[in-house]
């Protein structure tokens, strides 16, 4: 009888099955001995005679499924189900009765059996199938309830990041109209520094957040990936403890294209997974090759430990519905979309095994080859007779009110809308905008995408600019949204916004769709 863990433990392989039955009657217990015999041939039978037994067993030891009586010497009925059934949530439970009645066996289920079984049916292969639908049943009830949690943090996350993300923007916002202070010190300018760095960071913590969700478009842009995993390192740690330590190289910075948060969905699944093929601990490293003969930019990522579970290793690269081995729980979507993600963006991956206890992965991304014009647009608007007129409509309203305070010093005529129905009221009378400036999310009911496409009817050639610090939608959204030509992503700085808008407004006859 094993001696470490206890509880419910998954079947692996060619593994014997484990049957604990809760049963005082000597000559019951040789009755399902038989028949298990007869139906499970690799079924291995331990037996107590009291539910305080049963308890001892499971607090030393494990089993695959629990077959207990309804009548024992320390519970009767029902009561010695609940208490088994509190005792370990995961384990699927197979309820014996004597009485010849379904009203019991019934109540059994609503208090968390998984099948029950007349005693007087224990023959041939009935306990065998009662077993099997049993494990079969917990398991879909088990995936499930780790589907309903997955969509749970999904949404959370995407709470989180539209409220936070506001209230970052609010804040640079505010540092801008500090800075444009002229009587600040010396020491007031380093604190405003300060504070927009601690922004950025909070920015960052926020897609990570996101990225955990599942939550992300994906969007080609350049990125500096020594500087990624530099602000990705805390959170890679916290997911790896207790069982990994995560150590990141440092060095010069490495600009290569590719998609920020898929990147980071990477990495953090690579912890993730990692934690289960190596379950006794050990150390992971990341470091970047800045050279290489194929003219890509290799991060390279050895984990090395005591013990190295092959079986774990080569299931993790599996889509997860596939997997023998799954945890109850986890946020790792897995390996399986590293190739096809790096080949979408123009990089490669490679893995294998360096020893008996050391694996290597290798993700190659092509160098930062995105295209740059020189673009003479100043951050101030230019000067003209009449100012371009902005209708900013965006659902927060103390960063609607900042934002058009700044938009406006900045030399713009604005006017602010908080919700659809009043942008488009204001559109009804006065359709005079150079620019609609808004927020994806704009509460509940139509978004700023179905806003654009409701003034457009109008105007086709209106240019729009969205924001967001997240939506649904950004998912789903049938325009393209890409960052530095009709997206700018929360929290933003009033610099870049202004800056967009002047691409925007001196770019009418573009062909690109907005």
């Amino acid at each position: 009888m094993p001696e470490n863990g206890g509880g419910a433990a998954p079947l692996e392989g060619s593994e014997r099955l484990k049957v604990l039955l809760v049963e005082d009657e000597r000559a019951d217990v040789l009755i399902v001995k038989g028949a298990l015999g007869r139906s499970l041939p690799n079924a291995d039978l331990f037996s107590v005679d009291s539910l305080a037994a049963a308890e001892q067993f499971l607090s030393r030891s494990s089993c695959h499924i629990l077959l207990t009586d309804l009548s024992l010497p320390d519970a009767s009925g029902l009561e010695s189900l609940k208490r088994l059934r509190l005792l370990e949530p995961q384990l699927p439970i197979v309820v014996l009765t004597g009485q010849e009645d379904e009203k019991t066996g019934l109540e059994a289920l609503h208090l968390g059996a998984d099948d029950y079984l007349v005693k007087s049916e224990i023959k041939g292969r009935s306990l065998g199938r009662a077993i099997r639908y049993a494990a079969d049943r917990r398991a879909i009830r088990d995936e499930l309830v780790a589907a309903q949690r997955a969509l749970f943090v999904e949404r959370l996350s995407r709470g989180v990041a539209h409220n936070f993300n506001n209230l970052l923007t609010n804040i640079g916002c505010n540092l801008e109209l500090l800075r444009s202070e002229s009587h600040l010190g010396v020491e007031a300018l380093a604190a405003v520094d300060h504070i927009e760095r601690v922004i950025a960071t909070g920015g960052a913590l926020t897609r990570q957040l996101l990225t955990l969700g599942k939550s992300q478009p994906l969007n080609l842009v350049s990125f500096d990936l020594r500087k990624l995993l530099t602000e990705l390192h805390c959170t890679l740690s916290d997911l790896a403890e207790p069982v990994l330590q995560i150590v990141c190289g440092e060095g010069e910075a490495v600009l290569v294209q590719g998609d920020v948060a898929q990147t980071e969905q990477m990495f953090l699944n690579l912890v993730l997974e990692m934690k289960d093929v190596f379950p006794q601990g050990g150390r992971m490293s990341f470091s970047i090759e800045s050279e290489s003969a194929e003219e890509l930019r290799w991060c390279v990522v050895e984990v090395e430990g005591p013990t190295l579970l092959r079986e774990q290793m080569e299931d993790a690269w599996l889509p997860f519905a596939a997997r023998t081995v799954r945890p109850e729980f986890s946020l790792s979507t897995g390996l399986s979309g590293f190739q096809a993600y790096l080949e979408e963006v123009g990089g490669k991956s490679h893995w294998r095994y360096t020893s008996d206890t050391q694996v290597r992965f290798l993700f190659g991304f092509r160098p930062d080859q995105i295209e740059r014009t020189a673009d003479p647009i100043s951050s101030e608007p230019a000067e003209r007779e009449k100012p371009h007129r902005i209708l900013l409509v965006e659902d927060e309203k103390m960063l609607l009110s900042l934002v058009g305070r700044l938009l406006t010093k900045s030399g713009y005529e604005v006017v602010c809308a908080e919700t659809y129905q009043e942008a488009v009221d204001i559109w009804s009378e006065d359709k005079n905008f150079d620019l609609l400036f808004t927020d994806v999310h704009l509460g509940a009911g139509p978004d700023g995408v179905d806003l654009a496409r409701t003034l457009k009817q109008d105007r086709p050639e209106l240019r729009t600019i969205y924001a967001s610090g997240y939506s649904p939608r950004l998912n789903e959204c049938e325009t393209e949204l890409v960052e530095g030509r009709n997206f700018l992503p929360k929290p933003y700085k009033l610099a870049l916004a202004r800056q967009l808008i002047e691409k925007n407004l001196c770019s009418r006859s573009s062909s690109v769709s907005t």
